[in-house]
């Protein structure tokens, strides 16, 4: 049970702040109940992770809540405590295009079978629940194959997981806090702070990711399974986490590039996002004396691109847009990172540090 004190101080900064209300978990029932319960026991799992990882001082024990916003996203605030607060939208949009992605003849083709589920065709809930999450909420194609469900559930995981480092970057760094009000109220500069939380949120997950394969086999059934897919080498590992990377900002479906966009909108389009965040890793790896890292994100993320944009179009069964790369490393783009750039430098140092 929350503390009604903590409930409060959220309810009214989310009053305050015209933000969508919360919405009470422990009221909830049957199917809608255990289909929430696991993302917001995944996220607690990922902000006591991160907090173990950094030191005493960086550390931020953030509450973790969902509010009644329909669409595909999530929040920061800081008030009397310091929230996270998901959109319920969250669930069905990452429940719909992993399932999808997991349904479409040609993609992972030698992973589990390719019969297709209608939402109308009903679904053995036992078998959801066994990979992890209950989809009691079916897209418009779904895999009958447990296997394919599970691997569904790995990927959905990754990106949910990135979508909570994100925000929790946002309170470590203090980008909410009161000093930095002024400073989000620049466009060039609130830019600059969502790549930075990007670039955290991005090199957090390198620790789960390499912990992982000792944890191979711990389960059972598919799950396990699935993660051994997704794992089955570390370059097929690195591969799927930045493919996950790559479908977290391509699924904002933002790719409006204009001097108008850079100007009014509080976040960078999507692929210019996941491309902010590999640069992190690459500096990451490079600060750390890993050459082997480095070469291996620069390797990498040069096929994602082609890649996630071919998978991401054929799970929607619509063309690839060929002009995601080349407009993210256009001229005007290469502008926009030097105005950031340039934007960072007269900043606080700690509103950026790469994490440790």
């Amino acid at each position: 049970m929350d503390d009604p004190d903590i409930l409060k101080c959220l309810d009214d900064a989310l009053a305050e702040r015209r933000k969508p209300a919360r919405i009470d978990i422990d009221s909830m029932t049957g199917n809608l109940k255990a289909l929430v319960v696991p993302f917001k026991q995944r996220a607690d799992s990922v902000v006591r992770r991160v907090n173990a990882s950094l030191f005493p001082r960086q550390r931020c024990n953030a509450q973790i809540f969902f509010c009644e916003e329909p669409g595909y996203g999530a929040f920061a605030m800081s008030a009397q405590h310091d929230f996270i607060v998901l959109n319920i939208g969250l669930i069905p949009t990452l429940t719909d295009f992993f399932q999808r992605m997991m349904a479409t003849t040609g993609l992972w083709p030698d992973f589990g079978k390719h019969e297709l589920l209608g939402a109308s065709e009903g679904y053995r809930a036992q078998e959801g629940h066994r990979a992890h999450m209950l989809w009691n909420v079916l897209p418009v194609r779904a895999p009958t194959d447990l296997l394919r469900t599970a691997l569904a559930t790995v990927f959905m995981s990754e990106c949910f997981d990135l979508i909570v480092r994100h925000e929790l970057a946002h309170l470590v760094l203090g980008h909410l806090k009161d000093d930095a009000r002024a400073i989000r109220a620049d466009p060039i500069a609130t830019h600059a702070l969502e790549f930075a939380a990007d670039g955290h949120a991005a090199i957090w997950g390198l620790e789960p990711l390499g912990d992982m394969p000792r944890k191979l086999g711990s389960r059972s059934g598919a799950l396990d399974e699935a993660y051994q897919e997704f794992h089955r080498s570390p370059d097929d590992a690195f591969v799927n986490y930045l493919l996950a990377n790559f479908f977290i900002f391509r699924l904002m479906d933002d790719t409006d590039w204009s001097n108008h966009t850079f100007a009014n909108r509080s976040h960078p389009p999507g692929p210019m996002r996941f491309h902010g965040a590999c640069i992190h890793l690459i500096d990451y790896f490079k600060q750390n004396g890993d050459s082997d890292g480095e070469t291996r994100v620069l390797r990498t993320m040069q096929n994602i691109w082609e890649l996630g944009e071919q998978i991401f179009a054929k799970t929607f069964g619509v063309e690839p847009n060929p002009d995601i790369k080349r407009l993210t490393l256009s001229e005007l783009s290469e502008e926009h990172y030097n105005q950031m750039s340039d934007k960072a430098r007269t900043l606080p140092p700690h509103l950026f540090g790469l994490a440790g």
